[in-house]
């Protein structure tokens, strides 16, 4: 490895730890209870915030049916950086540091979902219009931005994070239980366990558009996944896949091409 690919991982490495941690601040310090609450969750230290965030989450997070719908539909825009028109919010949707987050018009979050932006930029986490997420998916930036495009379709019990950045084009289908992004551990062994040492990434993910990821594929870091290209259910991607290429298996091998 390179002197500056070094730098880059320790970097990264550092990122993680910074993001990932509970019950410490930024500079490592000891936060009291209510302090790790806010940092986790909330993202901003000033108490009217955290009232809010409460309040909203509280009240309306876990009411269910047609009235809670409408409830969340008229006072979560309130939470994030901005909500377009017509999003639709499922029941006990978690949410931290939504005030990075923007969401596009006609979008849908299912009930049972998480979305975090406690690694991202500031306006480093983006739902397009019109995606659907469906239920018990969790959208989870460590160290990283997320930008998911126009009319992505995403089933249940997926698992999607950003240890560098993760882009998906629009008109994306993924199917359920799929697992995108993650990160690496340093594995010197000199004294320190690897969970204390911080994730690091290889690069970002990018999916192109009119992408099909099948059922229960598991995408790398630092790949690349050409416009219109298939994945088989059940695939590991750990290289970059050529646009209209077919690819399954374990590795994920092309199988095939799209007419």
């Amino acid at each position: 490895m390179s002197s500056e690919d070094n730098q880059q991982t320790q970097s990264a490495a550092g990122a993680s730890q910074k993001h990932v941690g509970f019950g410490k601040g930024g500079n490592g310090e000891k936060q009291s209870m209510l302090d790790q609450y806010k940092s986790f969750f909330v993202g901003l230290s000033d108490w009217g915030s955290l009232l809010k965030y409460e309040l909203i989450t509280s009240l309306f997070g876990i009411f269910p049916g047609g009235a809670g719908l409408l409830f969340r539909s008229k006072t979560y825009g309130t939470l994030f950086a901005s909500m377009g028109r017509g999003v639709q919010w499922g029941s006990n949707v978690t949410l931290r540091h939504a005030y990075k987050m923007h969401i596009g018009e006609q979008t849908a979050i299912d009930n049972d979902c998480m979305l975090c932006a406690r690694g991202s930029e500031e306006d480093g986490f983006r739902l397009g219009d019109g995606v659907i997420i469906s239920r018990c998916t969790y959208i989870q930036s460590k160290c990283g931005n997320i930008d998911i495009g126009d009319h992505c379709s995403i089933g249940v019990q997926c698992y999607i994070t950003a240890v560098s950045d993760l882009r998906i084009g629009k008109h994306v289908l993924i199917a359920g239980q799929c697992y995108i992004g993650g990160g690496r551990y340093p594995m010197d062994r000199d004294g320190i366990p690897m969970k204390e040492k911080g994730a690091y990434s290889d690069g970002p993910i990018v999916i192109g558009d009119d992408v099909w990821i099948g059922a229960g594929v598991k995408i790398l870091d630092n790949i690349k996944i050409g416009e219109g290209a298939i994945v088989g259910a059940g695939a590991v991607v750990n290289k970059d896949v050529a646009p209209y290429t077919i690819v399954g298996g374990v590795p994920a091998k092309v199988i095939g091409t799209r007419p």
